[in-house]
């Protein structure tokens, strides 16, 4: 299938600045197509231009690459994945991971075919659109062959590279315009027409003579073809390697005077071309000595053009194992780069407060709302004096009393005792069947800092982020007062992963008592639950933050940019249109964790109770009494008698019942289990009755 067809079709998506005719024509890193077949063989034509520099591509399969190989001149047809059975959507990208060449003559790589034996499925863009104009470092030089001190194509990687690492944490669609040696000025050796900007509004300017021309290289590129959200612009480091070529300060003084200059103007032409769009000139990596005169080249531009949507943010310097080839950064370097620049953009964009804007633009609107928390003991409201005095409620009387000509629906699932395990199970029938517009979720100090408890929260995260009715998503970190130990970290990660923010008790309340504001005892008598003045600290912290979220709404502050993967701006909430989620960072299993309740009671020892079960993770629910003695049972898997899991229905505390969840297995093979569970009793309790077993259900 001709793969302009398939363009334009929708079947597959251009990446990058590539011209679309019968064919798709790739010049700079990163650049590609990308496609979904169910297909088990898949077959790619393509034709590789070039004189001296090699071309090279890396083809990845869901996310993976699965091969990363040169060209040879002319056509070449690659089977890129043959011999399997299982019939199942994939995504494929066919990337260029070499950069323009203009050494060369000619550069370029043609996608002219792909043959399946499946049926593609349209390929959706993702709601975010970054551009990256780089030198070397957004080419990826030296991200793949670490060691080697020849500049050869072979060093380049474009999915080893900060650039395509950002994308990929941010779940975003992006292009790279990136030349090694280039710089905004003057290039690493002070040639003055090495340089970017004079390049940036055609397609691949920096590839000059009649070939590339005559396959659309030098022709003006079209910026109306789809809105950047922000231009990452990381140039500079050539730009230092040529100022050193100068020696006396007067040089160097009139080459920094170019650059600033030069530097002005080129953030006007990139608003020119993107007004939409927020330009961040991130800088380093390689060292920063000129940070400072690009710091106050944007900080003049700002001045001279009123334009507030750009800022400046300093790379961090790669160091030790973060430095290979010709002193370039390793893929362990552009990881750093890559988590800094991450966070810097959602930081300036605002990606993890969209959501929360949204809803409160619906309130202003007047709309229906359904206000929804989900945690343990403290979310329920465990030691405040009344329902109406712990802090969800608190926070919950915050939107009405801050969006009066709305109407808003109060759903507290706290229970008592519960971690994210039992929570990513019940939150369905608990909260989601409810609608929520925006929830907080609290598991800070039931979740124990295991991997496991990083799967179950994980879990709980994507299934709401990804819930139809799209919710704002708030986490709460409470912490134990007398220690400080809190899972807070481990959520932080997972949610920074999906732009979820937090509200932090460790670094709030637990600081306050540090500080001597006041002591553990004035808002917990034990040291963890909050009392009515604990709940409304908890609240006060929460409520603050909307504040500054409200301040935002109301100045219009809400974009049209839409997020996925927890970031959707769905002004009207239409329902059905889930979000797209970025890969899982833990090894997940529990994103579709359902439970069926059985309540069913065993009184006689020796009783048995058999079922299968076909999944690779199993939890069992019961009954923990303090009516003792209580009957028990032991819990067996696939006949496997030696390791019996003990179901203990005598509970040690005092407090009363509770509906504990036992983990049974997680990672098995997804087939058939025999599940047997056979009543028994603890030595030594005596023949006298015995308060029944209760079989609450099963987590799956």
């Amino acid at each position: 299938m001709k793969t302009g067809v398939l363009a334009q079709n929708g079947e597959l998506q251009v990446i990058g600045r590539s011209p679309v005719g019968e064919d798709v024509t790739l010049f700079w890193t990163g650049s590609g197509v990308s496609f979904i077949t169910d297909a088990t063989d898949v077959w790619v034509e393509l034709e590789a231009a070039y004189d001296k520099l090699d071309l090279w591509i890396e083809v990845v399969i869901d996310g993976e690459v699965s091969q990363r190989r040169a060209l040879d001149k002319g056509k070449n047809r690659i089977h890129i994945l043959g011999g399997g059975e299982l019939r199942t959507n994939r995504e494929f990208k066919i990337l260029r991971t070499t950069q323009a060449f203009f050494e060369d003559t000619v550069s370029y790589i043609k996608v002219t075919d792909i043959e399946t034996n499946g049926e593609f499925s349209k390929v959706k863009e993702r709601p975010l659109f970054l551009e990256f104009i780089g030198d070397s470092i957004t080419s990826g030089e030296g991200a793949a062959l670490t060691r080697q001190n020849d500049w050869t194509p072979a060093t380049f990687s474009c999915t080893s590279n900060y650039a395509y690492i950002t994308a990929g944490i941010l779940g975003a669609d992006y292009n790279c315009i990136s030349q090694s040696g280039f710089g905004l000025y003057a290039a690493w050796d002070a040639d003055y027409t090495h340089v970017i900007p004079p390049h940036y509004e055609q397609v691949a300017g920096t590839l000059e003579g009649e070939a590339n021309a005559a396959v659309g290289a030098q022709d003006d590129w079209d910026f109306g073809k789809r809105t950047v959200d922000a231009v990452i612009l990381n140039l500079g480091t050539n730009d230092q390697s040529g100022l050193n070529c100068y020696k006396t300060e007067e040089e160097k003084a009139k080459f920094l005077e170019g650059f600033k200059k030069t530097a002005i103007n080129f953030l006007g032409t990139i608003r020119k071309n993107n007004p939409d769009a927020y330009i961040l000139w991130a800088y380093g990596m390689m060292g920063a000595p000129i940070s400072s005169d690009i710091e106050d080249a944007v900080k003049e531009y700002k001045r001279i053009s009123g334009d507030e949507r750009v800022s400046f943010f300093e790379l961090p310097t790669c160091h030790g194992d973060e430095i290979g080839m010709r002193v370039h950064p390793t893929l362990t370097g552009h990881k750093h780069a890559a988590k800094a620049l991450s966070a810097e953009i959602r930081r300036v964009l605002g990606l993890s407060q969209r959501r929360i804007l949204n809803v409160m633009k619906r309130a202003m609107k007047g709309e229906e709302l359904t206000i929804g928390f989900i945690g343990g003991s403290i979310t329920q409201g465990s030691l405040s004096s009344t329902p109406d005095k712990c802090y969800a409620k608190r926070v919950f009387d915050w939107w009405e009393e801050n969006f009066p000509g709305a109407k808003f629906n109060y759903v507290n699932a706290g229970i008592g005792g519960t971690d994210s395990y039992y929570g990513v199970g019940r939150c369905d029938d608990d909260l989601l069947c409810h609608d929520p517009d925006f929830v907080m979720v609290d598991f800070s100090v039931n979740d124990e800092v295991k991997s496991f408890y990083g799967e179950t929260y994980e879990g709980l995260i994507r299934k709401l982020v990804s819930y139809k009715s799209s919710p704002a998503v708030l986490a709460l970190y409470n912490v134990f007062y007398d220690t400080g130990v809190t899972a807070e970290d481990m959520h932080r990660e997972i949610c920074d992963h999906y732009f979820v923010e937090g509200i932090s008790m460790r670094d709030t309340v637990y600081k306050d008592i540090k500080d001597g504001k006041f002591t553990r005892d004035d808002i917990t008598p034990d040291g963890l639950h909050p009392n009515d003045k604990g709940h409304e600290e908890v609240a006060r912290h929460i409520t603050e933050y909307l504040d500054e979220l409200k301040a935002k709404a109301a100045a219009g502050a809400v974009s049209g940019l839409a997020i996925s993967a927890g970031n959707s701006s769905q002004d009207n909430n239409s329902a059905g249109q889930q979000a797209e989620l970025p890969s899982p960072i833990t090894f997940n299993r529990f994103e579709n964790a359902g439970r069926t309740v059985l309540n069913k009671e065993f009184g006689t020892v020796g009783e048995v109770y058999t079922f299968e079960f076909n999944g690779s993770k199993l939890g069992v629910q019961y009954r923990k009494t303090v009516k003792r003695p209580a009957l028990m049972a032991k819990l067996i898997v696939d006949g496997d008698t030696l390791h019996p899991i003990i179901l203990d229905g005598n509970f040690d505390e005092d407090w009363g019942d509770c509906i504990h969840l036992e983990h049974v297995f997680t990672h098995m093979d997804p087939y058939d289990h025999i599940i047997k569970l056979e009543i028994t009793e603890k030595e030594g309790t005596g023949s006298g009755d015995k308060t029944p077993f209760l079989l609450y259900g099963f987590y799956y």
